[in-house]
């Protein structure tokens, strides 16, 4: 049974990062985390602490706790962080849940850190490939159009509840421009279409859960309760057997995430 502290309700942008030989200790980041029960054996952990900073919100405004001074004016915001640990190819990976982007740096004092990102292009080749694919689903795909050589039309949205599962976007991404095309146009070089940003939701018809990914590395999601975590999980399950989980070129702090804005 879910109680009040499970009840999150606050949007969260997120970053992948490399954890090789313990770099990043928990005790020496300035929170208390706290790991959490998700009753789940899937082998990852989740901790979640607070952040106390005069960093005023940039959202959730209404829903981060603070203090007020004499002035009424807030100030020691109370900010939820969270903590994603897992291992792969035996590497730990810390991916860091933060409400507010400008935490990273309050928390996370080095800037010489390997970031990770989903390879979009790989996500889509599996989605498109895919021909079963009941709880996982493509929902959004934002991306570059190539070959049109006249450049009339230079980037393209799709927007549904599987897009390259839906039998028109699959007919124009084999026939346009010409037929001529591999069975997966997005193993071409380059693919049909570029991915940029997407979607992926997950839903069992109990729970749903959505993460919005960026190209650079920028991860972003509505968290309800701890236990979407645990769907966060088979997405990123999803994207390691896509082979998509990989080192980020640069740093997503670096890059602007306007496509990563809630359009759903």
């Amino acid at each position: 049974m879910m109680n009040h502290e499970d009840e999150i309700g606050l949007y969260f942008r997120g970053f992948f990062l490399e954890n090789n030989s313990d770099v990043i200790k928990l005790k020496d980041l300035g929170i208390n985390f706290k790991l959490l029960d998700l009753s789940s054996k899937n082998p990852v952990k989740v901790y979640r602490g607070i952040k106390t900073s005069n960093e005023p919100p940039t959202s959730n405004i209404k829903k981060i706790k603070s203090d007020f001074d004499n002035n009424g004016n807030p100030s020691n915001y109370r900010y939820p962080v969270y903590l994603f640990v897992f291992r792969h190819q035996e590497s730990e990976y810390i991916f860091c849940c933060l409400p507010n982007v400008r935490l990273f740096s309050y928390i996370f004092s080095s800037a010489n850190y390997s970031y990770f990102k989903f390879d979009l292009k790989n996500i889509c080749s599996s989605f498109f490939m895919l021909n079963d694919s009941p709880n996982i689903t493509l929902t959004r795909l934002n991306g570059k159009l190539n070959y049109d050589k006249s450049d009339s039309v230079t980037a393209i949205s799709l927007y549904g509840k599987n897009n390259l599962q839906s039998n028109v976007i699959r007919k124009f991404l084999q026939l346009y421009p010409e037929s001529s095309h591999t069975e997966n146009p997005f193993e071409e070089n380059p693919p049909l279409i570029e991915p940029k940003s997407c979607r992926i939701s997950y839903n069992d018809n109990i729970r749903a859960f959505g993460l919005n990914i960026d190209s650079a590395g920028n991860f972003s999601f509505y968290l309800f309760d701890n236990l979407q975590f645990l769907y966060f999980y088979e997405i990123l399950k999803f994207a390691i057997d896509s082979n998509a989980f990989i080192q980020a070129d640069v740093s997503p702090l670096k890059r602007s995430v306007l496509s990563l804005e809630k359009v759903e």
